[in-house]
């Protein structure tokens, strides 16, 4: 997450997708893993829940744009948080503020050409 955010400010826009990518795949194996299918390949992604996985739609990007990449970098990061809660919810809540936060400072960070 946090390198996701760095190199999207930084400009460096697929690495900032590789790790984006990186977090949503993650999440995605742990959902696999807690129906109980085989969590180091993708085979089983598509027997995953639909409403489960239509969580995770907002997660893929259409453009590299940092607004976008941003923008998807929060909605795997609550992909990742809700699937920490089904799992282990106190690890969950102490994630969540502070993942919430740093996306929110790389926001604000982006809109100032200042910085």
């Amino acid at each position: 997450m946090l390198h996701a955010g760095a190199a999207v400010r930084r400009g460096r826009l697929w690495q900032g997708l590789w790790y984006l990518t990186r977090v949503r795949n993650r999440a995605l194996a742990l959902a696999q893993q807690r129906h109980g299918y085989d969590a180091d390949s993708f085979d089983n992604v598509d027997d995953l829940p639909d409403e489960e996985v239509a969580a995770f739609h907002p997660t893929l990007v259409a453009s590299l744009e940092p607004a976008a990449l941003l923008e998807a970098l929060e909605a795997a990061m609550r992909c990742l948080v809700t699937e920490l809660r089904r799992g282990d919810p106190e690890l969950a809540d102490r994630l969540e503020q502070p993942l919430l936060e740093f996306v929110a400072v790389v926001r604000d960070l982006d809109r100032d050409p200042g910085f």
